[in-house]
């Protein structure tokens, strides 16, 4: 016995097909082609709905908005400044407490 390995035995073909099955078979086929064609469109439109999603989220991220702390922060400072300063807009304007 040398080292080299042998390619195996080819199978035996039976060339008695039954039609009713090689047409089964071919319906399973082209049936499995329809169904990854399908997959695959849907895969693309996907990738696309992806795409312009980033894109719209590139969008959003780079408008400046305003938090609702910082927008909670000014009114509050804007209030506490008021209150702190009436007593002296009271003596400007004239008007008597």
């Amino acid at each position: 016995m040398s080292g080299a390995q042998s390619a195996p035995a080819a199978l035996p073909v039976d060339t008695r097909a039954d039609p009713a099955v090689v047409l089964a078979v071919a319906r399973v086929e082209a049936k499995i082609d329809v169904v990854l064609a399908q997959h695959e469109a849907k895969l693309e439109a996907h990738g696309h709905h992806l795409a312009d999603h980033e894109t719209r989220l590139r969008a959003l991220e780079a408008r400046s908005t305003v938090s609702p702390r910082a927008l909670w922060t000014t009114v509050s400072g804007a209030a506490v400044l008021l209150v702190t300063l009436s007593p002296f807009l009271t003596r400007l304007l004239g008007a008597t407490p």
